[in-house]
């Protein structure tokens, strides 16, 4: 007899799996047969959804659910369109919605305006960063999937001076820092940007194994790109 009536199998931060009936589910697996258990997760519009899997062999009373709870946006300005790839979506939605942040999560590409990921699938680029990048979206990386990461980001981005594309132009800015060393600069000096930009910033000359040090004072601080 399992010590437990069923197991929650947690898949990421938005999607877990519910086996249902232990029991059965483990003699099935010994047997070799095939099995596919209730899926719960919630979608990019923060959306939670069920799937009960219609196996004979599993007796389940759960029905499918789905209960709509969508993304409040600001009445001001245009709202931003991101796809987070292995972001928490959850805590995502959490803050766009108790700060009121004039930004939609999309799940579409296409639609995105912007993408956003760690550090970690960034530098093993899958599928969709890749499709991203040869698209020409503007990729954003945290360093962690952390809440602070998460909600410094959103802040800037929501921000009246910290929109998408003055993002874009600091990015631009970086990688254009680092081809002038390249050509034979010493250091170039950017302009003076918010925290979160200027992390950014030194993310690019990180990834191109450049030194970067902001210097000055906010909220003139800016960040100085040099050979190591």
């Amino acid at each position: 007899i399992p010590t437990f009536p069923l197991v929650v199998e947690i898949q990421n931060w938005d999607q877990v799996s519910i086996h249902q009936n232990v029991g059965k589910v483990v003699d099935m697996i010994l047997r070799g047969q095939s099995y596919l258990p209730e899926k719960r997760w919630l979608d990019t519009n923060g959306t939670f959804k069920a799937t009960d899997v219609d196996n004979p062999e599993i007796e389940s009373n759960q029905t499918n659910v789905e209960v709509n709870r969508p993304i409040t946006n600001t009445s001001y300005g245009k709202s931003t369109k991101i796809l987070p790839f292995g972001i928490n979506r959850g805590k995502i939605i959490q803050l766009i919605e108790s700060n009121q942040m004039p930004i939609d999560l999309v799940d579409d590409l296409d639609r995105a305006e912007l993408v956003v990921t760690t550090k970690q699938f960034f530098r093993t680029m899958p599928k969709l960063l890749k499709k991203a990048e040869d698209s020409g979206k503007s990729i954003l990386v945290l360093k962690r999937n952390s809440t602070v990461q998460i909600r410094e980001f959103l802040n800037d981005l929501s921000g009246q001076n910290s929109n998408i594309q003055h993002i874009e132009v600091a990015i631009q800015e970086a990688s254009l820092a680092a081809e002038q060393i390249e050509a034979g600069e010493d250091r170039v000096v950017l302009n003076p940007q918010t925290s979160y930009v200027r992390k950014l910033q030194h993310q690019i000359a990180e990834d191109l194994r450049l030194a970067s040090f902001s210097v000055g004072k906010e909220p003139k601080r800016r960040v100085t790109i040099a050979r190591k």
